[in-house]
């Protein structure tokens, strides 16, 4: 490893390595060549077609064919998500195109060393076959560049283009999340809030008893396998397809590249 990064030099050796480059169609059988040297020697051709066909269908399995056939960088081991899908997904629109309709929010509170997110979904309607996502993502100032590094993930570069908001401090008011759904209500139909019910007792007591959401509006989510499994799936099926558009946001893009799942059994 020294002798790669350049620390140290040692001509006793020597180190070739074949792989795809990222911009390359991983489906194309150029690609698989381009990466494996000894193809049709000790690589054989059918047995690429068969993983690779296994591949296009599997997120996790796309991420372990691409790492160990193609020798690409990926972002998670076993990711459940499809990055290609979601790629697809991704169009431009403003959130006046979306005036009125309705929608469901879900909280993904954070205090200190993680993201906050309020996320606005809003479902297909006639004309518009795609989920629409709108999201407020908050981290703290103090720590951005510390967490950047930790979790190599361009956090100012996301700050400066105004899809992360970084709030004073190290930790994150979660008043910000009330004011965003106050001033949401006025433009939006929103019909549930949904919350991790894991240290928000506060803030969805505030929210009922301060900011007039009715009781009924604020739902608990617990982060069971009975409360997640079914909307995970669907939403799963709903991202391979194509059908859900946040507007291109890398903040979501780089979660959704990371997102592993866990199953029961």
């Amino acid at each position: 490893c020294k002798v790669l990064e350049g620390v140290l030099v040692d001509d006793n050796y020597f180190a070739f390595i074949a792989s795809a480059d990222p911009s390359d169609d991983w489906q194309d059988e150029r690609t698989w060549v381009k990466a494996n040297p000894n193809w049709n020697v000790s690589i054989k051709p059918d047995d690429m077609r068969s993983l690779a066909l296994k591949a296009k269908g599997i997120p996790s399995a796309a991420a372990t064919f691409k790492q160990k056939r193609l020798c690409l960088w990926t972002n998670a081991s076993n990711p459940c998500l499809s990055v290609d899908g979601w790629r697809r997904g991704q169009s431009s629109w403003s959130p006046d195109d979306l005036l009125h309709e309705s929608c469901y929010v879900g909280i993904d509170l954070a205090s200190k060393l993680d993201l906050c997110c309020c996320s606005l979904v809003f479902p297909p309607v006639p004309g518009r076959a795609s989920w629409r996502i709108l999201q407020t993502i908050w981290t703290p100032a103090e720590t951005i560049a510390d967490r950047a590094h930790r979790d190599r993930a361009p956090y100012e570069v996301w700050r400066d283009q105004g899809w992360l908001r970084a709030t004073s401090g190290t930790q994150i008011d979660h008043g910000l999340i009330r004011q965003v759904l106050r001033d949401a209500r006025g433009r939006y139909d929103i019909e549930r809030i949904g919350f991790d019910p894991w240290h928000a007792d506060l803030l969805i007591s505030q929210l009922i008893t301060e900011d007039g959401f009715r009781e009924d509006q604020v739902l608990a989510v617990p982060q069971t396998y009975a409360g997640m499994s079914s909307a995970c799936l669907k939403m799963q099926a709903e991202i391979q397809s194509g059908a859900v558009d946040a507007r291109g946001c890398p903040v979501t893009a780089w979660a959704v590249s990371n997102c592993v799942d866990q199953r029961d059994g």
